[in-house]
């Protein structure tokens, strides 16, 4: 298949965490190893190779003022055109809202004008901050006032923060709008759970881990807390712990209570996660993934 590039925007006011968050997705930064990175000036442009095919141009912007008017108004052009996806990143704890949303409306007043058919997602970040009884009242507060200022555009909005599974939530979805075959991928995991009889099946972006489709089988009640999305941060966690080891994650498998879960790849990008109620033998796990493997490969999605 062709490469195919996507324009991603990250914007969003100066200290906002647009440089944190993607150091995170994209750069196999820890959370914790953040609190390093210096602010952003200007646009700090990364080439994102994602899957086969598909690279994505990540246009991190500085979010200083003076940056801001720049972009919507001399760079305006240049800015704001062939995007795919614009991510508005919001501060959640930011004394200055109103100009927060005041650049927003700007932002997306430029991209109805030169992206129409891009894709708008605003991220509630930094949530962690606030008390947790008060999060979703804060979080609706914010959303409605967005969605004021967004007019007739589609936004959706997650609250996000780098300290857990929120943040790969919000990017997984993200990233689920960029791939053109999205339902060639989930419907040849439907068949690849069924084929194997597993209790869920759950599909990763190789370098990023970002959840690109999930699906169940018949009887997965028993594992309902089971969050794919947790499961994209333990499994990215756990892949650059191996690599400061200078031990390159390839498999892993892990059994208990008479579950048994493994992840193995099934393409130079793709990863699987296998979930099975009972204690299975290493060889049907072996066959389970060569069959995963063909099943893949026979619907053109490797």
């Amino acid at each position: 298949m062709p490469f195919r590039e996507q324009k991603v925007l990250l914007m969003g006011r100066a200290g906002c965490g647009k440089t944190s968050m993607r150091s995170i997705v994209f750069a196999n930064h820890l959370p914790r190893d953040t609190r390093r990175l210096e602010a952003t000036v200007n646009i700090e442009y990364t080439n994102v190779r994602f899957l086969d095919n598909l690279v994505l141009r990540v246009w991190d912007c500085g979010g200083h003022d003076k940056m801001l008017d720049n972009y919507l108004s001399f760079q305006r052009d240049d800015m704001f055109k062939h995007v795919k996806v614009l991510i508005f990143v919001f501060d959640v704890e930011s004394k200055e809202i109103q100009r927060d949303l005041a650049y927003f409306k700007g932002t997306v007043d430029a991209i109805q004008t030169h992206s129409p058919a891009a894709s708008v997602f605003c991220l509630i970040h930094k949530i962690d901050l606030i008390p947790c009884l008060k999060r979703v009242e804060i979080q609706n507060r914010l959303e409605k006032e967005i969605l004021v200022q967004a007019g007739s555009l589609s936004v959706k909005c997650f609250a996000t923060t780098i300290w857990d599974e929120s943040l790969y939530q919000s990017w997984s979805e993200i990233a689920c709008t960029l791939i053109p075959y999205h339902s060639a991928l989930l419907s040849t995991l439907q068949k690849v759970c069924e084929t194997t009889d597993a209790h869920q099946c759950i599909l990763f972006e190789k370098t990023t881990f970002l959840e690109l489709c999930s699906t169940k089988g018949l009887t997965s009640e028993k594992w309902d807390h089971l969050q794919s999305e947790k499961m994209s941060t333990v499994l990215k966690h756990f892949k650059v712990s191996t690599s400061k080891s200078h031990v390159q994650f390839q498999t892993m498998e892990v059994s208990f209570q008479g579950i048994s879960i493994h992840v193995a790849p099934m393409s130079p990008s793709l990863m699987c996660m296998f979930v099975f109620r009972v204690p299975i033998c290493p060889a049907l796990i072996h066959l389970h993934v060569e069959t995963a493997r063909r099943l893949f490969h026979k619907q053109g999605c490797l």
